[in-house]
């Protein structure tokens, strides 16, 4: 079984390809999706090959990863195209595309620690690559999804962090390789922009969990849903106090096509809803109270091996993504029990 067997989560994808304003723009056109098969880009590929079978926008996806027999696996039928991509090759894509939506990137916290090199290389050299093919195919538009790591740390009396909002990140740690190769990132769109006339986008999703994850995120919310949805319990390794921003990775993905479509040139948005936030301690237990399993804390235990955030707040303001008519779907405790129910539907027997 996989997540196509899941009713919930069809059910969600279907409802994010009706509720999103100006999907109707990329009718005909040919979209390049990077890192297709990861927690974000395999939902809004599913979305995007959803509104054609429903809607008739006869959109042609170009689903790029590291492998195509995976991606073939995820997306079977006709109605994709899979390409090899990987951020640190050259761009070897034969097909021109209308709109780039870069979503390819090493997000797992446990890279951080491993192949802090590779990650800024993949962030910086990677993005740059796929500007210049981007450039050479006269797209329509580039969207690029950043991160809220972008902020680092923030005063310790910021409220909600805006997109004109800018905070520390120690250039000398290795775990700054990933907001630091972002904000590379980020600048170059925007210089892409200015220099060469290519329209631009910046997306910064907050922390994004959903049933579209792999099997390798290390991230705190992945872990937390993986094992609940198994029936085992949630396990706390910290106290758990950092305060972050939360979105599933339905909103999410509908906020990242609503900035695709009616999102300002050159421009950032912060992927958020205001409502939902949580320290980490309290996702756990929410998480372990929706499925019904005990939540462990080992504070006792040896020190956790993954390179912790030095943010202890990363709370995201949504102002500016509702300005564009963006509106969550689901609350947080929402957004955990549908991600629970799509798991245990798609999980093979």
């Amino acid at each position: 079984m996989s997540l196509l067997d899941s009713k919930t989560y069809l059910r969600d994808v279907e409802s994010t390809a009706e509720g999103v304003q100006g999907l109707e723009k990329l009718c005909g056109a040919t979209v390049l999706v990077t890192g297709a098969t990861g927690l974000i880009g395999s939902f809004l590929t599913d979305v995007l090959l959803t509104a054609n079978r429903e809607a008739g926008l006869n959109i042609h996806v170009l689903a790029a990863g590291r492998s195509p027999e995976r991606i073939r696996a995820r997306f079977p039928g006709k109605d994709v195209v899979p390409v090899r991509y990987d951020l640190l090759e050259p761009v070897g894509i034969g097909q021109a595309a209308d709109y780039v939506i870069h979503a390819a990137s090493p997000a797992d916290p446990a890279a951080f620690g491993e192949r802090p090199a590779e990650i800024l290389a993949g962030c910086v050299t990677g993005t740059h690559a796929l500007l210049r093919y981007a450039k050479r195919c006269g797209a329509k538009r580039f969207l690029f999804i950043s991160s809220g790591e972008v902020y680092g740390r923030m005063p310790d009396d910021a409220v909600a962090f805006r997109e004109e909002d800018v905070g520390y990140v120690d250039p000398m740690s290795p775990r700054s390789a990933y907001p630091n190769g972002k904000r590379a990132g980020e600048t170059l769109c925007a210089a892409y922009s200015a220099e060469y006339g290519l329209d631009t986008v910046v997306a910064r999703p907050c922390h994004t969990f959903g049933a579209t994850m792999t099997e390798r995120d290390s991230r705190a919310a992945s872990q937390f849903l993986r094992e609940a949805a198994a029936g085992r319990p949630v396990v706390l390794n910290s106290a758990g106090l950092q305060e972050r921003s939360w979105c599933c990775a339905t909103d999410c993905t509908s906020a990242l096509l609503t900035i695709l479509t009616e999102g300002k040139c050159a421009e950032a948005y912060n992927v958020a809803d205001d409502a939902s936030h949580a320290t980490i301690a309290e996702l756990a237990a929410r998480i372990a109270a929706a499925a019904g399993v005990p939540l462990e804390r080992r504070m006792t235990g040896p020190p956790a091996e993954l390179p912790a955030s030095p943010v202890p707040r990363q709370v995201l303001s949504g102002e500016k993504l509702k300005a564009l008519g963006w509106r969550a779907r689901f609350t947080l405790e929402e957004g955990i029990a549908r991600t629970l129910s799509a798991l245990r539907e798609g999980r093979a027997d």
